[in-house]
């Protein structure tokens, strides 16, 4: 089932609306406890990769992406495993490398080597958010680079995991 640009538009207006320092925290500690292995991943990822700001941009963005297929899937999102995330993360950085070496990395070049995307609408979310941090904090390219191949972990982890859980109904 490929999640609605409408669910996607909600939740992610839905998350921007919070205010209040408390609710922010209590919800970031929820997408730690309810998916640990990514959170761990996410932050690892970022802090190794990317600038405390850029982290934190990613960290949220992430838990958004949470929330959208947390909301899609009626409270029947699994906890993604270390194996499920590693193997996302080797098949997208295979790609990556390919492009790096022909010096072509970029996200354009990354999403045109892909024929079919499992959750469009939450791919345009996040690329959408890069580029809108973009333009308000001026993120560098090579941080962009960090940023997308952090969260295109997370989207295609949570993807799988959201196709299998569909097939096993």
């Amino acid at each position: 089932m490929i999640i609605s640009s409408q669910i996607v538009e909600q939740v992610w207006q839905g998350t921007s609306q919070i205010e209040d320092a408390q609710e922010a925290q209590a919800l970031s500690q929820k997408f730690i406890n309810d998916q640990p292995v990514l959170a761990g991943f996410v932050l690892n990822y970022l802090k190794t990769n990317a600038n405390e700001d850029v982290a934190n941009v990613g960290f949220y963005i992430a838990m958004v992406v949470w929330k959208i297929f947390e909301s899609s899937s009626r409270g029947r999102l699994e906890s993604l495993s270390e194996t499920a995330i590693k193997d996302v993360f080797e098949k997208n950085e295979s790609v990556f490398h390919e492009l790096a070496r022909a010096n072509e990395l970029t996200i354009e070049n990354f999403l045109a080597r892909q024929s079919v995307y499992s959750q469009p609408h939450v791919l345009k979310y996040i690329v959408e958010a890069i580029y809108a941090e973009e333009d308000e904090h001026q993120i560098s390219l090579e941080q962009q680079s960090f940023l997308f191949r952090c969260l295109k972990v997370v989207v295609d982890s949570f993807s799988q995991s959201f196709y299998l859980q569909e097939i096993a109904k």
